[in-house]
């Protein structure tokens, strides 16, 4: 595994391929659109400091097979995706987690790449999540999302999951659009 961590100045990282690289975030600042990071052919992941993200900020970064939005649920996330994330994602696939709240606009990955959100940690924290034109997912953990979550699947053929531990009488709350199965 590679190890990458973006500092305040201009970064400019390529994970070597056949490897796992792991690429951090610890402040939002830290990523701007001057900023390179592009993965290899493996799955590579790209861990985020709790906070809002521009989509200007996601300009340089390419070839990304997994996305962690990571704050403790203290700090609410925010992320528009760019095109680009989708059309280098190794397999046609990337996987969104996030320990807190977020809202995250994936509209511009286009019908090449799905979209896998899971819900993560144990609580349940308010989702504003807009998935792209690939078939993508919803996976919700053993605490469903709060009263004035919304999802959208987006294009293509989308799916919800419940499961990975929940106890029997899970509540899914929210307001659910473009989620075929």
């Amino acid at each position: 595994m590679t190890e990458f961590t973006f500092t305040s100045g201009i970064d400019n990282f390529t994970g070597p391929d056949n490897t796992i690289n792991n690429f951090r975030i610890l402040n939002v600042s830290d990523l701007t659109s001057t900023d390179v990071a592009t993965g290899g052919n493996s799955t590579d992941f790209l861990g985020l400091a709790a906070g809002a993200y521009t989509q200007a900020q996601f300009a340089g970064v390419s070839s990304m097979e997994s996305f962690g939005f990571f704050g403790g649920g203290a700090i609410a996330s925010s992320a528009v995706l760019t095109a680009n994330i989708g059309a280098t994602a190794s397999g046609g696939r990337i996987a969104i987690t996030a320990d807190g709240s977020l809202t995250l606009d994936g509209s511009a990955i286009g019908a090449s790449c799905g979209l896998d959100f899971y819900t993560q940690g144990a609580m349940a924290w308010i989702y504003d999540i807009t998935l792209g034109a690939g078939d993508d997912s919803f996976s919700f953990n053993s605490f469903g999302p709060l009263a004035g979550s919304q999802f959208d699947g987006g294009a293509g053929s989308d799916v919800m999951f419940i499961g990975f531990g929940a106890p029997l009488g899970v509540k899914i709350d929210g307001n659910f659009a473009n989620i075929e199965k």
